[in-house]
């Protein structure tokens, strides 16, 4: 069950158009001697934890700086009513407890579009994110006769956050990129095609730069999860971190994404 498990992450993380972020990697690191940090990987981008062992991070769990959950109890309630009056009943509830929700996965995205409808300035008007994937996750699970190491069913919170501003730039930048940003979004609002005519060439061309720093920074901290000297060649593919063959570095590798979401992951910028 537990290798059924790892291909489910697998498979959510490999349907939520990885190729975009490629796209947006390739254009924020045109050449490896511009990059000032090594280029992330797949792993990097989309990373896949383990329930085995100690070493997990639940979603009502406090974040310092924060000092808030990372999934509210109140939003895990709001999913569980939202199927009361379908064939799904109290079923979610009944269940699982609160406590059993856990983050299986989450997803680095340089440049996640602000727009509904795709169109040709889509890879423009974008905006850093991050995306964590919450399943309920059982141990010693008893199904039917049979005893379960680990148990998850197919049911998911997936929970989206805008990276902060403020994680690549100054304090002014920061308040400047967010009220572009507010722009974009209300003219994306109006016309979902484009911001032609309510958002001016110049400013479309700052955003961009203010962005793209933001975008650089969620990517330098997100290479920064690394623990222990594995070889690159263990984040080329999206699979289970390799940290988590070593208890020590599957600690730290706790440690330092505890400290990234507390940074790039806040109630206020879920959406």
């Amino acid at each position: 069950m537990l290798e059924s498990l790892k291909y489910l992450l697998k498979y959510r993380c490999a349907v939520l158009t990885f190729a975009s972020v490629i796209v947006s990697v390739a254009l924020l690191f045109p050449t490896s001697s511009q990059a000032a940090y090594a280029e992330p990987e797949k792993s990097d981008l989309a990373v896949i934890f383990s329930p085995e062992g100690r070493n997990r991070i639940f979603a009502t769990q406090i974040t310092a700086p924060m000092r808030q959950a990372l999934l509210p109890e109140h939003l895990i309630r709001q999913v569980e009513d939202s199927y009361l009056n379908t064939s799904v009943g109290d079923a979610v509830s009944r269940e699982n407890n609160i406590s059993d929700w856990m983050l299986v996965s989450a997803r680095v995205v340089p440049c996640s579009p602000l727009g509904l409808i795709p169109g040709p300035q889509t890879e423009v008007l974008c905006w850093p994110e991050v995306r964590l994937v919450w399943q309920p996750v059982l141990k010693d699970f008893k199904r039917y006769t049979a005893i379960l190491s680990w148990f998850a069913d197919d049911r998911a919170i997936h929970s989206l956050y805008d990276v902060p501003a403020s994680l690549g730039l100054s304090a002014r930048e920061s308040v400047r990129a967010e009220q572009l940003l507010d722009k974009i979004k209300t003219a994306l609002d109006s016309s979902p095609t484009g911001v032609s005519g309510r958002v001016s060439e110049s400013e479309v061309a700052e955003f961009v730069s203010l962005r793209n720093r933001v975008a650089q920074s969620l990517l330098a901290n997100a290479i920064l999860l690394r623990s222990g000297n594995y070889p690159n060649i263990d984040y080329t593919t999206i699979d289970e971190r390799p940290e988590f063959r070593d208890p020590t570095h599957a600690e730290t590798l706790i440690a330092n994404m505890r400290t990234f979401l507390s940074k790039t992951t806040s109630f206020e910028a879920l959406k």
